[in-house]
């Protein structure tokens, strides 16, 4: 197993963790009301708390499938839960759905690694990887910019170019182009270029 995991790798796995959190929701959601609370949760199910918690606020605050991995209790924690509210006489398939995600959960944390403590440590330490390539790409990018206009003396902070084309309403045999430019922060020095106003090729066919 490689040291971190790539972009791929977590996208997939953050796909699976909203997998895995609409399977549980979809159960929570068929509770009663009073029971969609931490403590309501836990006393209707007489279910331990701290599982209850961690269901409650993944299902209503994770934002990402792989918040949803991170938060989540581990799948034997999962399964007593869908075994206590089995218990209450939940729609079966909204209890047959709830284990399969928990199995997927479970398949999922063996083959990236060997616990679900271990996965999410993975998941962490690849993500602030991933977040550092992407600063050096973009440090590059800036970098690169500085140079550019070193050289050439200009340099422009944002432009916007937009344009229709259309038959001369006159001659058939022309074209039309009706054209919007927008430059922000557009600086030049005395010998650098004029700024030009791109014009789109066509043909009159």
């Amino acid at each position: 197993m490689s040291k971190t995991l790539s972009r791929k790798e977590l996208s997939l796995i953050g796909r699976e963790g909203e997998r895995i959190k609409n399977g549980l929701a979809n159960l929570v959601d068929d509770f009663p009301n009073h029971a969609k609370t931490i403590t309501g949760m836990s006393k209707w199910l007489a279910a331990n708390k701290s599982t209850c918690q961690r269901m409650v606020e993944t299902i209503n605050k994770a934002v990402d499938g792989l918040e949803v991995i991170h938060s989540l209790p581990g799948p034997s924690g999962l399964k007593g839960f869908i075994d206590l509210a089995q218990e209450k006489s939940i729609n079966p398939k909204l209890i047959d759905d709830a284990r399969a995600v928990v199995q997927r959960f479970e398949n999922l944390i063996y083959e990236y690694s060997r616990s679900h403590s271990a996965l999410k440590k993975l998941i962490q330490e690849s993500s602030s990887s991933t977040t550092e390539k992407t600063g050096s790409k973009r440090d590059a990018r800036a970098a690169l910019y500085e140079a550019a206009k070193a050289v050439t003396g200009e340099s422009m902070d944002s432009s916007f170019f937009a344009c229709i084309i259309k038959e001369n309403d006159q001659d058939s045999k022309f074209l039309q182009q009706f054209t919007l430019s927008y430059y922000e922060g557009c600086r030049a020095s005395e010998n650098s270029r004029p700024v030009m106003v791109p014009v789109v090729p066509g043909e009159n066919t």
